[in-house]
């Protein structure tokens, strides 16, 4: 089973974020790659937002709607906005991805991993006025 290191990382090559995980495939598509991190980050949420056991009152007066009912703080993080926007990010070329050091072109590439293999993704900035 293939091991992934995962790596987001600014422009500059400053890493925000890893993520170590295993996949079950040699050969992925970036799209099931992007399922795997998103999937792998919800787990990590749950764990966390599941050792919250007690909200005081700031807290939920922050997470009630404008007519006082409960607000879905998590909506805009759903697994299949987050998948839609990682894929829309990569198809505008707003994300440089690079998987052993090997340029990805195409969300569904067929992409051959080793028993250990390096994903970087990288966020590009556009310049302004060129």
């Amino acid at each position: 089973m293939p091991t992934l290191e995962i790596q987001k990382e600014t422009s500059t090559g400053q890493v925000q974020d890893y993520l170590k995980l295993e996949i079950e495939y040699h050969t992925v598509t970036l799209k099931q790659i992007f399922e795997q991190c998103i999937r792998a980050r919800f787990q990590l949420i749950a764990t966390h937002v599941g050792q919250v056991t007690e909200r005081g009152e700031y807290e939920q007066r922050l997470n009630q709607t404008e007519q006082g009912q409960k607000g879905n703080v998590w909506s805009h993080l759903a697994p299949e906005v987050q998948l839609e926007q990682a894929s829309r990010a990569f198809e505008k070329n707003q994300l440089l991805v690079l998987v052993d050091e090997h340029q990805i072109t195409k969300i569904d590439e067929k992409i051959d991993l080793a028993e250990h293999s390096t994903i970087q993704f990288i966020k590009l900035t556009p310049l302004v006025g060129g």
